[in-house]
């Protein structure tokens, strides 16, 4: 089952924001019909629409698969969802084109990530990730032992951050 988020809200100066769906989001939905997969694609998620999202993973274990690509993930966004622990039973993670995630985001990405035992598949592609956030990465591959599958494709590692991710996996 996959959901669409298509609840936008064009402000007065013409800004569009996803807000968040009552029906689907919110602690009420842990007695609701929720599909296993949540695609947000190509939305900004604001930071009240994030709380809302991380709230209702919180109280689903049904939603194992989020697609947040190019959804302006930042480190603020990324720490509502620790905060909540709404990352803890996602088994695929797209979260690719997210320019912010570099720097502290990676680092509170795999904070974030700490308690899921069940992360399969995790798409990091094209967000401007660089070797600073290979020590992230490598926690992330640490603490994460179900995890087959580690998409890193248009970032900017050196054999440096490539070392440090090696030795992860070597572990």
């Amino acid at each position: 089952d996959l959901v669409e988020a298509s609840n936008m809200h064009t402000d007065s100066a013409g800004a569009q924001e996803l807000l968040p769906d009552k029906r689907v989001f919110g602690e009420d939905a842990a007695k609701t019909f929720l599909p296993s997969e949540l695609d947000f694609s190509c939305h900004e998620l604001s930071v009240p629409s994030m709380h809302s999202l991380a709230i209702t993973l919180h109280y689903s274990q049904h939603v194992t698969a989020i697609n947040m690509n190019s959804t302006g993930l930042n480190n603020e966004r990324v720490s509502i969802l620790d905060v909540h622990r709404g990352l803890n039973y996602v088994k695929h993670l797209d979260i690719r084109l997210n320019e912010g995630l570099h720097g502290d985001g990676m680092v509170t990405l795999s904070k974030a990530l700490r308690r899921n035992t069940c992360l399969i598949s995790l798409r990091l592609g094209a967000c401007n990730l660089t070797d600073s956030d290979c020590p992230a990465l490598a926690l992330i591959m640490d603490t994460n032992p179900s995890l087959q599958r580690l998409m890193l494709f248009y970032n900017n590692f050196s054999a440096v951050g490539l070392q440090i991710m090696q030795a992860a996996l070597q572990r």
